[in-house]
């Protein structure tokens, strides 16, 4: 046997043991590939699976906000409306203490005056009883035509009024005159606490603003009571809403 037929077999056992060596790390490298990809599509479906589940998180998160935001929405309206509720309470409470404060105070002159000009007009029949009786005629129509007593009767009654209204609302005619240049300010005469167009204004005040009653109330004619509240209104510094900021007065 010539030396190359004995090589031979070697080489090829040789190659054979490496081809199968190269084989068998084949069928590993495609194995750990194969498994490779199967944990890749495993953690391609977790990462699916998360980023649904994240963007639905997220909706829920949206729709969540939205919710919060209604509701803090309703929240804020219900705060302004209980807080317009508390003003308007806050408002009714203090006129119903005005309200209370004038009724006592007037309803305790009222109840003065009564019983005060109940003796006055007793003493005043009386006394034209007397004149009557002693049939001195002259005397007893001078008696009935002076208005004397009932002039002085009035000036003591607008004196009780201006002093009952004062106590009430103490800086009505500082505040009242504000409202005016200071040419155009009211100024009671010596003696007397308010004039006619205070008195006018003061009575509005107490929420007597019909002309009709102002007129009876200060024994002037309609058309007086109306000629002042012009006049006054178109001297103001605010002629349209003169009367509305004397009704704020003492608040």
């Amino acid at each position: 046997m010539t030396k190359e037929a004995e090589v031979f077999p070697i080489i090829n056992a040789d190659y054979q043991k490496k081809l199968s060596k190269q084989q068998r790390q084949l069928k590993l490298s495609f194995l750990s590939v194969s498994l490779l990809s199967l944990l890749l599509v495993v953690a391609l479906v977790y990462m699916y699976v998360q980023v649904k589940r994240v963007v639905r998180i997220r909706k829920d998160l949206y729709r969540t906000n939205l919710k919060l935001n209604e509701l803090n929405e309703s929240l804020r309206q219900s705060n302004e409306q209980l807080l317009n509720v508390n003003e308007e309470m806050t408002k009714v409470n203090k006129e119903l203490t005005e309200t209370n404060l004038v009724k006592e105070t007037y309803l305790g002159k009222f109840i003065d005056l009564c019983s005060i000009y109940i003796d006055k007009m007793d003493s005043y029949r009386r006394n034209l009883n007397r004149i009557a009786t002693s049939r001195k005629l002259e005397e007893l129509f001078a008696a009935l035509k002076s208005t004397k007593y009932i002039d002085n009767e009035l000036s003591i009654f607008y004196n009780n009024f201006d002093e009952s209204f004062l106590k009430i609302y103490p800086t009505f005619v500082e505040d009242f005159n504000a409202l005016f240049p200071e040419e155009e300010r009211q100024t009671p005469k010596s003696g007397e606490l308010l004039n006619t167009e205070l008195r006018i204004f003061a009575l509005m005040r107490l929420g007597i603003s019909d002309s009709t009653k102002i007129a009876l109330f200060l024994r002037h004619s309609i058309t007086t009571v109306y000629t002042y509240r012009s006049k006054l209104k178109n001297k103001s510094l605010s002629r349209e809403h003169l009367e509305e900021q004397v009704m704020k007065i003492g608040k």
